[in-house]
């Protein structure tokens, strides 16, 4: 990994889509590849705490735009179901990791997928 990492911090109150839209843009506005996501929590100033994910990203520029997977797909593999969606995905995306992320402050499993899309 390159030294240009940066976390950045979504609510674990968030959907699973919200999360991927999220991370689909940061991707795109600051030309940053999604290395992974972690489980954390914030505290506010008042005491209350906060489920986050806690996603990292590497800075890559706009010299390797090309190297940017611009589609993500985020998948709950929680579930057979899921399971299942997971391997028709890896047909058409290309696995970037597994985490644990919460989804609706539930922690889930999580298969995040990406491929290139000269579309978006």
């Amino acid at each position: 990994m390159s030294g240009n990492l940066y976390p950045k911090y979504y609510k674990g109150e968030n959907s699973l889509e919200v999360t991927q839209r999220n991370c689909k843009v940061e991707q795109q506005d600051k030309f940053s590849i999604l290395k992974k996501i972690e489980l954390g929590s914030l505290t506010d100033e008042g005491g209350k705490k906060a489920n986050v994910n806690i996603a990292t990203f590497d800075h890559v520029g706009l010299f390797k735009i090309n190297d940017i997977l611009n589609e993500l797909k985020f998948i709950d593999i929680s579930t057979q179901e899921g399971r299942s969606d997971a391997v028709v995905a890896a047909g058409k995306y290309k696995l970037m990791f597994d985490c644990r992320m919460f989804v609706e402050d539930v922690i889930k499993d999580v298969s995040v997928f990406g491929r290139k899309n000269s579309n978006i």
